[in-house]
């Protein structure tokens, strides 16, 4: 039975540790450490696609009415 108590103690312990790891990388300063995480995070996606596009019309429209401003 002893060896089934130490067994099961070093599983536990090990079980801790992963579950301590687990915590730290959900922890938001953790997430935020290493910005390369968020390179190509929105590759082919369609709905980002679309925002890029709408700001890209919208900073066009903004800068024709600025330089209508300036005549």
């Amino acid at each position: 039975m002893m060896a089934d108590n130490n067994n099961l103690e070093e599983r536990v312990a090990t079980l801790e540790r992963e579950v301590a790891e687990l915590r730290e990388l959900l922890k938001p300063s953790a997430r935020l450490k290493d910005p390369r995480r968020t390179f190509g995070m929105f590759k082919n996606d369609p709905t980002y696609a679309e925002i890029v596009e709408l700001g890209r019309k919208w900073r066009e429209k903004e800068n024709r009415k600025s330089l209508e401003n300036m005549e």
